[in-house]
């Protein structure tokens, strides 16, 4: 079933489904690792165990500080088991939207150079086979324990009543990470801020059928600041990994030409998306969390948002937003176009398909065109797709959590959605 509430359904119920559903996905990944390669598999897992985290993060109060911690830890730890295979593929794929958006890079570099070195430190980096192998036992071992943990929960509230307090708690610590990174703009909080922004960004997902009007362009913003946050964050990687492997890269003037070109990227990428942030971040948690609460109180007593004339309401022109990123890039929501420029990069479309979707970080995993694992609406006809703004076609690809989609141009999201049904 659908990362989401049910209108029909107990909200403590509809927890323990989510995070029920998460868990048993990611082990039933790690029993079958090269089912979908290790990579996918991995990434996989990782988003999986991130998701259930915000699931209990909605319930922290109601399960009780000491199962709360237990439960959250053995997902941390898990994903944690698995972080080390992930970087090498983020700088590679850092390295390709680093050149669609600036064309310096191409102009001043020695592309071929670049992309061996960072492929072999890519692929030194992935280990497949045995050599993964206590990696992804250890994350297994700390899902089941996660999982038994799940069958002994039981929550006593209901309703708003249940979810109210976590939603506003996390979305507090988000407020905080985004005023401590005006205050001082450095990786660590940044990445601080992007992981708040994560959890709020999936209680907005879980609740978005409450009131998809109101709801899906909120969640569209947090998206947007999230894809800008793990885009800057991988292009530190990738100065990273070249500052610690110059020869690999083509020497060390290459070096030091590529690393300015990736530092001033990424601090573009995060004054946007510190000034997103910050006014999403401009309400009050408990008024944010009472808003979001009248909506599921009117959801659950006067059912479904109405539609209009023009189609479903969460795919109204209100959630094109034009706002574009500094240095030529896409804009990072729905624009009322034929085609958007600076789609996704034929390289970055291959190194995701040889990883798998959403390869390096999930904010650069735009080229996958995987179908969604859950999708949440029924398969649209190729006549209806073909009658859709553009808005509509990236408002049902959100819908579907099809990854990329801001930076897909109309053919792009049709073959994702086609793909998808």
């Amino acid at each position: 079933m659908a990362f989401r509430f049910a209108p029909d359904r107990p909200a403590a119920d509809e927890v323990l489904r989510m995070a029920r559903a998460q868990t048993d996905a990611a082990l039933a990944g790690l029993a079958d690792p090269d089912g979908r390669r290790v990579a996918a598999t991995i990434f996989d897992v990782r988003k999986r165990c991130k998701k259930a985290r915000a699931v209990l993060r909605l319930v922290r109060e109601p399960m009780g500080e000491k199962r709360y911690r237990q439960a959250n830890v053995a997902y941390r730890d898990a994903g944690r088991a698995l972080a080390g295979y992930r970087d090498a593929g983020a700088a590679a794929l850092a390295f390709e939207w680093l050149l669609a958006a600036d064309d310096r890079t191409a102009a001043e570099l020695d592309v071929a150079a670049v992309r061996v070195g960072l492929a072999a430190r890519r692929a030194a980096a992935v280990p497949q086979g045995e050599a993964v192998g206590p990696a992804l036992a250890e994350a297994r071992w700390l899902l089941e324990q996660a999982s038994r943990r799940l069958d002994r929960m039981a929550l006593d509230d209901d309703g708003w009543d249940l979810l109210g307090d976590g939603v506003a708690a996390v979305y507090a610590r988000g407020a905080v990470a985004t005023r401590r990174a005006v205050r001082k703009s450095t990786p660590a909080r940044f990445h601080e801020l992007r992981k708040q922004v994560k959890y709020t960004r999936y209680h907005l997902r879980m609740l978005r059928r409450t009131s998809p009007m109101m709801v899906l362009p909120l969640l569209e913003g947090f998206e947007l600041v999230g894809d800008h946050l793990g885009q800057a964050r991988d292009l530190l990687l990738l100065a990273e990994a070249v500052d610690a492997s110059a020869d690999g890269v083509g020497g060390d003037d290459q070096a030091a030409r590529l690393m300015a070109l990736a530092d001033q990227r990424r601090t573009e990428l995060e004054a946007v998306g510190l000034g997103v942030a910050r006014r999403l971040y401009a309400e009050e948690p408990d008024a944010f969390a009472a808003r979001l609460g009248r909506y599921w109180e009117l959801w659950t007593s006067s059912g479904p948002e109405p539609t209009t004339a023009m189609g479903p309401v969460g795919a109204s022109p209100a959630m094109a937003t034009t706002m574009a990123i500094p240095g030529g890039d896409a804009p990072a929501a729905a624009v009322e176009s034929e085609s958007v420029s600076g789609s996704v990069p034929a390289a970055v479309r291959a190194l995701a398909a040889e990883s798998g979707p959403g390869a390096g970080s999930e904010p650069v995993s735009g080229p996958d065109r995987a179908p969604a694992s859950e999708p949440d609406s029924e398969p649209a006809a190729d006549s209806a797709l073909e009658g859709m703004t553009v808005a509509a076609l990236r408002a049902l690809a959100r819908d579907r959590e099809i990854a990329g989609r801001s930076r897909m141009n109309r053919s792009e999201l049709m073959a994702a959605l086609r793909a998808s049904s």
